[in-house]
């Protein structure tokens, strides 16, 4: 189990003050003791104090690296060093250096195996749902042209091969723009199943970004690590599905407002900001890239993601809706019920 030493000192009593608050046990695998105090001949601090950080597992290193933060933050000239490292006193920058330490655990891997398991899912329903489709188109074409062919028999007889073949592939070309063109989300249309596909396809490509298998940012992949909070199925399923909606409500609001991606991954639009999105999404420790497009951009023919996905989304939107004011959901809910989309 990983242990890291440090200091933490700050200015006369404080510095006293600070050694004596600063032990604490979370649980057996997650805690910090203290050393002895003293006064150290440098400038790091009037008043040190030596401390051991224990933790197992990525969890107990957020939770240490909060405690840390809120203690030393607090008190006038309030200092951290960890391992001979003076460290800038911001909560992630902390967390990132215990996690440094903490290497890969068997909770890390626990964590990747669930992910893979996730990912197989949702690849099995895309997959499940293009046959959905294909099976639907292939009904839908036989039993209409079938009902035309009775409806038309006798008409059909009186005419030459050439119109007959004219007739029904005009029977034909109706069923096919009915079936791909006409925008309800009906569980049978193709608008439905086919973003009902791009969905789990979204789902999927959030497994492998959890992994770090699509991105370079190993500080990033940490991070969302850090925010499913747990290697519980469920949890980790909920943090997929939390920043999928996130991903959808920038799209959405930056194809109603006409916002392009911008030239600068810092620069968030401030009115998306003045929205509080992140919050509701559980999105706060995150930074977002807003050179990307997201969801938006075009699949094929007159249909782009971010519209698709809506379609295919919508219904569990609208179950958000049901949910009581002060609910997460319900919060999600009035976000894009303020963008008209639900």
């Amino acid at each position: 189990m990983p242990q890291v030493s440090g200091l933490v000192g700050a200015t006369g009593p404080e510095g006293t003050q600070l050694g004596a608050d600063i032990a604490c046990k979370i649980d057996e695998q997650t805690e910090i003791r203290t050393g002895m105090s003293h006064i150290k001949e440098s400038t790091f601090a009037e008043q040190a104090t030596e401390i051991l950080i224990i933790f197992g597992t990525t969890v107990g290193a957020q939770l240490l690296a909060t405690w840390l933060y809120d203690k030393i933050s607090k008190r006038n000239g309030g200092r951290l060093e960890i391992e001979g490292l003076t460290i800038e006193l911001d909560k992630g920058k902390i967390e990132r250096i215990l996690i440094d330490k903490l290497g890969k655990t068997d909770d890390d891997d626990e964590y990747l195996r669930k992910l893979d398991s996730l990912a197989r899912f949702y690849n099995s329903e895309k997959t499940v749902h293009a046959g959905y489709l294909i099976t639907s188109f292939v009904v839908i074409v036989a039993l209409l042209s079938t009902i035309a062919n009775v409806v038309f028999s006798q008409t059909l007889q009186g005419l030459i091969f050439c119109q007959r073949v004219a007739v029904m592939s005009a029977v034909l070309a109706t069923v096919c723009a009915c079936y791909f063109f006409i925008n309800k989300p009906l569980p049978f249309l193709f608008t439905y199943l086919f973003g009902r596909m791009q969905f789990y396809n979204c789902l999927s490509e959030m497994t492998w970004l959890h992994m770090g298998v699509t991105t370079n940012d190993n500080d990033f992949v940490r991070r969302l690590r850090i925010r499913t909070s747990s290697s519980d199925l469920d949890g980790i399923r909920s943090s997929l599905i939390r920043l999928f909606e996130a991903y959808l409500y920038v799209s959405a609001f930056r194809q109603k407002r006409g916002i392009e991606p911008s030239k600068d991954a810092d620069d968030e639009p401030e009115e998306l900001r003045s929205t509080n999105w992140r919050e509701r999404f559980a999105c706060d420790g995150l930074d977002f890239n807003w050179t990307s497009q997201y969801y938006n951009g075009k699949l094929l023919w007159a249909w782009d993601r971010t519209t698709v996905l809506l379609r295919a989304y919508k219904s569990q939107l609208n179950e958000y809706g049901k949910q009581k004011e002060s609910s997460r959901e319900r919060k999600i809910y009035d976000l894009f019920h303020t963008l008209d989309v639900v």
